[in-house]
């Protein structure tokens, strides 16, 4: 069986598709594809790809250095957060409300700035004790989507689609619950 390291380049047995490994758990590996897409494959279906080392220590750096960006880009982002007079805080996660040099930005850097900005605006809120929140995250592909509601099931939140006629259909909101967070704190 191939063992398979952060680095190599793999390509599937029975389809047409080829990565980057940037993961590798114990029946699974997470590939990066050509498009900066994760995937998280079955071990069994992949092969590796012949690369020399100095192409596999490139791939890693690379992907260290493009998170490190990311990190950094969101850390100078300020959240100035304050609830209007509802006790709602509004955030939209638009990338260009985000950061302005956003052109050269693949789809994951991007959708993975909104995902981590949206990660600190849930853990300053839980921190303040904010009880809700309005993530305006548009329409698309539902990419984004998908992507919050993995993280709100990592928290003490209820969530749920918004009011259309405030917010149209691309907004969620977010409810924190005090008594599920007391519970998981004791």
């Amino acid at each position: 069986m191939n063992k398979f390291e952060v680095g190599h380049k793999v390509t599937m047995i029975d389809e047409v598709f080829e990565g980057v490994v940037i993961g590798v758990s114990q029946f699974f590996v997470t590939v990066r594809n050509s498009d900066d897409f994760d995937f998280k494959i079955e071990k069994k279906k992949l092969m590796l790809v012949d690369t020399s080392q100095l192409m596999l220590e490139a791939c890693k750096q690379e992907i260290i250095f493009k998170d490190e960006i990311l990190d950094h880009q969101i850390k100078k982002k300020n959240l100035h957060l304050k609830p209007d007079k509802k006790g709602v805080i509004e955030v939209d996660l638009h990338i260009e409300k985000l950061i302005s040099n956003f052109g050269n930005r693949t789809n994951h850097e991007i959708l993975t700035l909104q995902v981590r900005h949206a990660e600190q605006v849930i853990e300053l809120c839980l921190r303040k004790r904010y009880s809700r929140i309005v993530f305006i995250h548009g329409v698309g592909d539902g990419v984004l989507k998908s992507q919050l509601y993995m993280l709100f099931r990592k928290y003490p939140l209820k969530f749920y689609d918004t009011d259309v006629r405030k917010y149209g259909i691309g907004a969620t909101e977010v409810l924190i619950s005090m008594e599920n967070m007391k519970s998981k704190h004791k």
